[in-house]
C-alpha cells in the first residue's frame, strides 16, 4: 500500500496506490523470490566483475603510460602487464579452444545472465541456475587472483617506481567519463 502525491500550482493531490501482482503471472511467490534471490546474487557479482576489469584496465593503462624503461623495472612492468592481462583477456595468443575464464569474459556472461533471468516473472531455470552457479565460481577464482595482484605485485612494483622517481600505478575503480559526464563504456 502507497500513497501518492502531486503538488502542482499549489494544490496538492493524494490519492492510495495498491500494488499488485500481474494477475497474467501465474508463477508462485516462492518462485518469484527464487528469481528475486538469484537477480540480487547476479547484481553483486556483476558490480564485483565490473569494478575489477575497470581496475585492470586502469592498471594497464597506467603501465602502457610509463613508455620504455630499462633493466629490472622494465621486466617487472613487463611482468605485470602480461599477468593482469591474463586475468583479464586471457593469454595472447588465445590457446585454440581455450575457455579460460577471464575478468571481461565472466563480466559478460553475468551480465547477460542477469538480464536473462529477470527477462520473465518466472522462478529461474537449472540451465540458469547451473550457469549462475559455475559463474560465481570462475570469478571467485579471478577475483582471488585479482586480488594477489593488488596485494602483492603491484605494492612491489610501486616500490620500484618509487625508488626511480616515476608515478606509482594507482587502483582506479571508476569508469571514465566523457564531457558530458555519460560513462564512456
Amino acid at each position: 500500500e502507497y500513497t501518492a502525491r502531486l503538488t502542482a500550482n499549489g494544490h496538492t493531490f493524494t490519492v492510495p496506490l495498491t500494488v499488485k501482482i500481474d494477475p497474467r503471472v501465474n508463477t508462485s511467490p516462492a518462485g518469484l523470490e527464487e528469481q528475486f534471490n538469484l537477480e540480487m546474487r547476479l547484481a553483486s557479482e556483476l558490480t564485483a566483475s565490473t569494478e575489477a576489469v575497470t581496475q585492470a584496465r586502469s592498471v594497464v593503462d597506467q603501465l602502457h603510460k610509463l613508455g620504455t624503461q630499462s633493466g629490472r623495472l622494465a621486466e617487472s612492468i613487463k611482468a605485470l602487464d602480461q599477468k593482469v592481462g591474463t586475468i583479464l583477456r586471457g593469454t595472447m595468443p588465445p590457446v585454440s579452444g581455450s575457455s579460460e575464464p577471464t575478468l571481461n569474459r565472466e563480466n559478460a556472461a553475468i551480465g547477460t545472465l542477469y538480464a536473462s533471468v529477470g527477462q520473465a516473472d518466472a522462478a529461474p531455470t537449472a540451465a540458469q541456475i547451473s550457469a549462475a552457479a559455475d559463474a560465481e565460481r570462475d570469478l571467485s577464482a579471478l577475483l582471488k587472483r585479482w586480488e594477489d595482484v593488488k596485494q602483492t605485485d603491484l605494492p612491489a612494483l610501486n616500490r620500484q617506481l618509487k625508488s626511480a622517481k616515476l608515478p606509482e600505478i594507482g587502483l582506479e575503480s571508476k569508469a571514465p567519463m566523457d564531457q558530458s559526464g555519460d560513462d564512456i563504456e
